[in-house]
């Protein structure tokens, strides 16, 4: 019997809303986060250097015996998700716009996506518009600089809501997708913002129950035991004191371990 592990990575602190539901939806497991701070926000990277990043973490991830990862990161998943499971034996999940929900629940069929700028971009984000463009009308919005605001614990960035929300509003869309972990957390200050008949699709829940999903299905749950207490590790690549603070604020339990990991010495240690 063991303790269910999963390893959960973003560019910053975003992913900390995927994660938050994955404890919702599974007090019993113990989470491994890494949070590549110190070179976010991975949106306004290339493509490569990016899955650079990623493959180091995941060494790292699977040094610590997780039982899957999440990817809770845009850009990292639609740019680099496939090539990750081919190179790791763990199951992975990543998180993508909610396109296809939107979609359907939208009255008028026009949907907003907000995204940082390379997820804007990515090949794969507009292979999504494509396919439910006959349904509605995808009016997708680069969104630079709120990801970063994020970081600076600013969850009520007003300037950046209104000028990402202008253009939208402008287009009388009845469904905002937020595509970036990092918005998550200031949903709050959008919608104080944003017109009742306008719905906002997250797709943290999403997410954990296809992580649940997942699980069960690789790893007999009889493997497994909620006997042995949890402990949630969060590692930054970047100043500590930061992460510190931004833990304090924004992860709701109280009892967990903070560290700094740096990522280019793990990959010397791995080669």
């Amino acid at each position: 019997m063991k303790q269910r592990v999963v390893g959960i990575f973003d560019s910053g602190i975003g992913g900390l809303s995927v994660a938050r539901e994955i404890k919702r939806l599974m007090p019993d497991v113990s989470l491994v986060y890494v949070a590549d701070s110190d070179f976010a926000p991975y949106g306004d990277k290339s493509p490569q250097s990016v899955g650079q990043r990623c493959e180091l973490i995941c060494q790292f991830l699977q040094a610590k015996e997780v039982d899957a990862i999440v990817v809770a990161c845009n850009t990292a998943t639609v740019h680099h998700i496939e090539r990750l499971r081919q190179e790791f034996n763990l199951p992975f999940v990543g998180v993508e716009p909610g396109i296809k929900p939107a979609v359907a629940e939208s009255r008028n069929k026009r949907v907003g996506v907000w995204a940082t700028v390379q997820t804007s971009l990515s090949p794969n984000l507009l292979a999504h518009v494509e396919k439910y463009q006959t349904q509605a009308d995808i009016y997708v919005q680069a969104c630079p600089g709120l990801a970063e605001a994020v970081e600076q614990l600013d969850l009520a960035p007003t300037r950046l809501i209104d000028k990402y929300l202008s253009s939208l509003v402008e287009q009388d869309v009845d469904q905002l997708v937020l595509g970036c972990t990092h918005y998550s957390f200031v949903i709050d200050a959008i919608r104080q913002r944003l017109k009742s008949s306008i719905e906002i699709v997250d797709t943290g829940n999403a997410v954990a129950k296809q992580l649940v999903r997942l699980l069960s299905e690789r790893t007999p749950l009889f493997e497994f035991t909620d006997a042995i207490p949890t402990t949630d590790t969060f590692y930054s690549s970047g100043e500590q004191a930061i992460f510190d603070k931004q833990l304090l604020a924004l992860w709701p339990n109280s009892s967990y371990i903070s560290d700094a990991v740096d990522l280019n010495l793990f990959a010397h240690d791995a080669a």
